[in-house]
Formats: C-alpha cells, sequence, structure tokens
C-alpha cells in the first residue's frame, strides 16, 4: 500500500470514527458533540503525516477558501447565522440573543470546514448512512423493552399526551429515526458495490423494522415527515418516470398503511385519539392541560408580536421577553412557550426581511444542480422543512448540529462525484 494510499485511509477513518461520535452524542450527550464538531475542525485545518509525525495547515486552504464564494450552494446556508447576528444591533436582551447567537454558530463553521475537506467519497458517505442506521436500530432496543415492560402505563401517558421517554428529546429522536428509515430504503434500493446480498436483505429488514417502531412510538412529528417525506419522493419517482410500479405501490402502502397502524397499534390509536380531544379543547379555549392547544396560542402568539413589528421583527434576543409579555396580558398565564415554528419564530425575531432571507438560505442548496439530484438531500430537507412547521428545530443545538452535518456531508458527496 504507498504512502498516498495510507492517508487516505487514515483520513476516511478518522472520518468515520468521528461521525460514529457525533450521531451518538446527538442522542446521548451534548458534551461530546461539541468534541466531535472540534474533531471535524481539525480535520479540515490540519494534514497529518506519520513518518515521521507531522501536523501542520492544509497547503491548499487559501486556495480552496478563494472559491467559497462561488459555491452559493454552500454559503448561502451562513445566512442562518447572520440573520440573528444582524439582529443584535436591536435587540435589548443581549444575554439572551448571545445565546442565539452560540447557538447558531455550526451555520457559520460547518460550510467552510466541510468545504476545506480534501474528499468525501460516496463509499464513505453511504457507510455514515449505514453508521446512522445501525446506531437508531440499537438505541431503539431499550427504549422498546421499556415500553413492552409496562406498557399500559405508556398507554396512559399517550393518552393523556405524555410522550414515551426517548434518549433526548423524543422530537428530534423521532426526526434521526425517519432519517435512518429513509438512508436504509436509500442504500437497499442502490446496488453499491460494497454492498453484498446480506447488506441487502439487512436493510430492508431494518428499514421495515424503524418504520414499524416509529408508528409504535407514536411521536406525531415523526410519523407526519416519514408520511410527507414519502410522497414527496413517489411524486418524484412518478414524474422522473423511475420505477413507477415501485412507486405505485409505495403509494397504496402509504395510504393503507396510517388505518392499519390505527387499529393495530394501540399506542398510535391513543395518540391520534389524544390530537383530536386535544383539539377540541383549543376549540373550547380549555388549553392549560393539552400540549397541541399551547402549541396553537404559542404561533398565534408569535404571529401577534410579528405584526408589531413586521419588516425587522421586535429582534432574536428580545422574542422571548415579548412572549412572555404577551401571555401575561393575552392569556393570564405566567408561563409560554416560544412559537413552535420555525418559520413564525424567525418573522417575529427578524421579521419580512429575516423571513426571506431564511427561506433563501434553506432552500438554496437543494435547488442547484447537482444537489436537487440527490434522494438523500430532498429526504434530509423535506424532513427539515416538514419538521419546522411544528416545532423550532433550528433553536436547539441538536436540531442545528443534525442538520448541518448531515447537509453538508450530503452536498460534500454530491460535489466530490461531479468533479470527478
Amino acid at each position: 500500500m504507498d504512502q498516498a494510499t495510507t492517508r487516505k485511509f487514515d483520513y476516511e477513518s478518522a472520518f468515520l470514527v468521528l461521525s460514529f461520535l457525533f450521531i451518538a452524542s446527538l442522542l446521548y450527550s451534548t458534551f461530546l458533540l461539541s468534541v466531535s464538531m472540534f474533531g471535524f475542525a481539525i480535520l479540515a485545518l490540519f494534514q497529518f503525516e506519520f513518518s515521521p509525525f507531522r501536523c501542520s495547515w492544509r497547503k491548499d486552504m487559501v486556495k480552496t477558501l478563494a472559491t467559497f464564494l462561488d459555491q452559493p450552494a454552500w454559503w448561502a446556508i451562513t445566512l442562518l447565522f447572520l440573520i440573528v447576528l444582524y439582529g443584535g444591533l436591536y435587540s435589548d436582551d443581549t444575554s439572551y440573543w448571545l445565546s442565539r447567537v452560540r447557538l447558531k454558530i455550526p451555520f457559520l463553521l460547518f460550510p467552510f470546514g466541510f468545504y476545506l475537506f480534501p474528499s468525501l467519497s460516496r463509499h464513505l458517505f453511504h457507510r455514515i448512512l449505514y453508521l446512522l442506521v445501525l446506531i437508531m436500530v440499537l438505541s431503539s432496543i431499550p427504549v422498546l423493552i421499556s415500553m413492552l415492560i409496562d406498557y399500559q402505563t405508556v398507554l396512559d401517558n399517550l393518552s393523556e399526551g405524555r410522550p414515551v421517554t426517548t434518549p433526548g428529546s423524543h422530537i428530534r429522536y423521532s426526526l434521526l429515526l425517519s432519517l435512518a428509515f429513509f438512508s436504509a430504503l436509500l442504500l437497499w434500493s442502490r446496488h453499491f458495490n460494497w454492498l453484498t446480498k446480506n447488506d441487502r436483505s439487512i436493510l430492508v429488514s431494518l428499514a421495515v423494522y424503524l418504520f414499524v417502531f416509529i408508528h409504535l412510538l407514536a411521536v406525531r412529528s415523526g410519523i407526519a415527515v416519514v408520511y410527507l417525506t414519502s410522497a414527496i419522493l413517489i411524486i418524484r419517482a412518478l414524474i422522473l418516470g423511475q420505477r413507477r410500479s415501485l412507486a405505485l405501490g409505495a403509494g397504496i402502502i402509504l395510504l393503507v398503511t396510517p388505518l392499519v397502524a390505527y387499529y393495530s397499534f394501540t399506542s398510535f390509536k391513543n395518540r391520534i385519539d389524544y390530537t383530536l380531544e386535544d383539539i377540541s379543547k383549543y376549540q373550547e379555549a380549555s388549553w392549560n392541560a393539552y400540549s397541541d392547544a399551547e402549541r396553537v396560542l404559542s404561533v398565534k402568539a408569535g404571529i401577534a408580536i410579528w405584526r408589531t413589528s413586521p419588516w425587522f421583527g421586535v429582534g432574536p434576543g428580545d422574542l422571548k421577553n415579548q412572549m412572555r409579555v404577551f401571555y401575561l396580558k393575552n392569556y393570564e398565564k405566567d408561563t409560554f412557550l416560544l412559537p413552535h415554528n420555525q418559520f413564525v419564530s424567525v418573522a417575529a425575531g427578524s421579521g419580512w426581511l429575516g423571513l426571506l432571507l431564511f427561506l433563501i438560505a434553506f432552500f438554496t442548496p437543494i435547488c442547484i444542480t447537482p444537489y436537487y439530484r440527490s434522494p438523500f438531500l430532498i429526504v434530509l430537507f423535506a424532513i427539515t422543512f416538514f419538521s419546522m412547521w411544528v416545532e423550532n428545530t433550528f433553536e436547539t443545538s441538536v436540531g442545528v448540529a443534525f442538520f448541518v452535518f448531515f447537509a453538508f456531508a450530503g452536498l460534500k458527496c454530491a460535489s466530490d462525484e461531479r468533479n470527478t
């Protein structure tokens, strides 16, 4: 094995280890999440030699960065950081604004870091996806066991709006499960050279398991993004004329499965029944004990605050205080939620201007050749987009890290394939 091959092998092994640490820390440790991000930064900025050991700045760093502005798919997402940064000019609550700035730093650093990576081959990227599938399946086993041990308590909790206990936030966990499900299908459907017949059998089995587990877990946002993203992939396949019979079959399954799940999984049934009850309580203005009604109230409050300053918003740093004041004045409540809608949160904090920049930043990468042809990127952006309608996906460190890592890994892989 020559020196160049050895160097590449060492780099890919280090990247794969860091990817394992990163994905696992999304579930179990925000500290390790920071450590893994730091590790990716080291791989991006430095090059290593082992005989003898040397560590130096990447020689082509300046030359590579000089082309960064020619790649809108890469720099557009940095606007998600700049939106919050400029909001500090008119935010009075400096402490909360700084916490928002720190939260959004990955939107600035990950584009540069992944752009500096020498390469991210399809071979390595698909192993990362395989790793994601395996980690999510293994993480689900303790959750499933705990559910089965005291299943009646789980059902009672779901009927009262309390979710199943999962690693980290149940909402972020369900999004990772959804991404793992589609990753398993992607790897199974493509005839990659490194996949054996046994690998393909394992992948389809794991995909079915994850699909069933998502329904058993009964996190509505996770279930919704699976069905909506599946619908997009089916429509795309039909339009492009790709495997139409398979797409039609998947469409039929997609229509029938919710009904089957409702009568097969009591947890799923209880969650749906609770949602219907929750909606009725909101209509009766009896919202204090109902999570969905509270979320609707938070969105209404966010829209009302947005209307007070439609063009520039009240400032990302002041949104929290404005929500507190609005709840106390209009709902007579001293507890509150930030708007459970990412778009409303951005609009209330940064106005129409911030919302426009947010949409440009988010959609630019997936609208540029060759990235819109990547099934994985379509899945990732669809999952994230749909989740933002019911959650503040980018207002948590895990939500931000989840998106930027997989987005830029996918962009780097697609970019390297185009240039080879």
